[in-house]
């Protein structure tokens, strides 16, 4: 319930933030900048969500789930490497963006998902 408040100010920051690039850094930054930062902002607002569930997990003393967590973050971040500069001829600079943020979400949906789970089994 805390978090829903800051959903519709990071979607206003979504859209804003052309403007508020220019007024941050000029005209002279890289448009690549603002793909990565809308990128970026939508997996942290599913990550929010996993905060409650990360600490509710760990409070509840299981921190097995929460290690499980780590490992899939892991191993999705290499085999996203591996993908990136074996099989893909050409790396660009929105690829390790897009697999980190891929890396947040699956992470903070698997932490939601198992916290639900146990919640509702005891």
């Amino acid at each position: 319930k805390i978090i829903l408040p800051i959903v519709p100010f990071i979607i206003l920051l979504i859209f804003f933030a052309e403007f508020l690039f220019k007024f941050w850094l000029g005209n002279g930054y890289n448009d690549l900048i603002l793909i990565f930062f809308r990128i970026l902002v939508i997996a942290y607002i599913i990550n929010l969500f996993a905060i409650p569930a990360y600490n509710g997990l760990l409070g509840g003393g299981f921190s097995k789930e929460i290690i499980i967590s780590t490992a899939i973050s892991i191993i999705i971040m290499l085999l996203g490497i591996i993908f990136i500069t074996s099989i893909k001829k050409n790396v660009s600079n929105l690829d390790p963006i897009i697999l980190y943020a891929f890396m947040i979400s699956i992470n903070s949906t698997y932490l939601i998902y198992i916290f639900n789970k146990k919640v509702n089994t005891q």
